[in-house]
């Protein structure tokens, strides 16, 4: 019989080999009309600015309205989605953002495909608008909020291991 095998046998408390790993808790964000107001709503204000210019150069309501959806429905899974993986371990949030990323992403890939299609609404200009629209909406609305995130952890002292520090 092994030492190991000996221990145990003798009922000795074996040491857990899988080490615990922290829960995900957001770090808060700084204070201030830039980190509170501005940051987080930049992609629904570009997108309330787009359809008053749009309007005023042509562009066509439905469109802007499908981009808007499509935005919005992306903006509610992201906070619903953050909601749902405070508390747990940080490898599973992890895996919980990503899979729902990709999720709302091939959702919004799809509705936006039925709007194009001949079967559907068959307005192929109206789509590749929309397409056009939700890619500007949401390449904002996530710039921003990596703007937001990364000044959070600056003023939290930078929580992040050493090789990934903040300059």
């Amino acid at each position: 019989m092994t030492d190991s095998a000996s221990t145990l046998a003798a009922g000795a408390a074996v040491a857990d080999p899988v080490p615990t790993i922290p829960a995900y808790e957001p770090v808060a964000a700084p204070t201030g009309t830039l980190n509170t107001w501005i940051l987080p709503n930049v992609g629904g204000i570009f997108a309330v600015l787009t359809l008053w210019i749009g309007t005023f150069f042509g562009l066509e309501f439905a469109a802007w309205a499908i981009a808007f959806a499509a935005w919005l429905f992306n903006r509610a899974g992201h906070v619903l989605t953050l909601w749902m993986v405070r508390g747990l371990p940080q490898t599973v949030a992890v895996a919980a953002a990503g899979f729902g990323m990709m999720l709302r992403i091939w959702i919004i890939a799809f509705a936006l495909f039925l709007v194009g299609a001949d079967f559907a609404m068959g307005d192929r200009d109206r789509a590749l608008t929309a397409i056009g629209l939700f890619v500007v909406f949401f390449t904002i609305d996530v710039a921003a909020r990596s703007i937001l995130h990364l000044r959070a952890y600056k003023a939290a002292g930078s929580p992040l291991p050493a090789e990934e520090t903040l300059a």
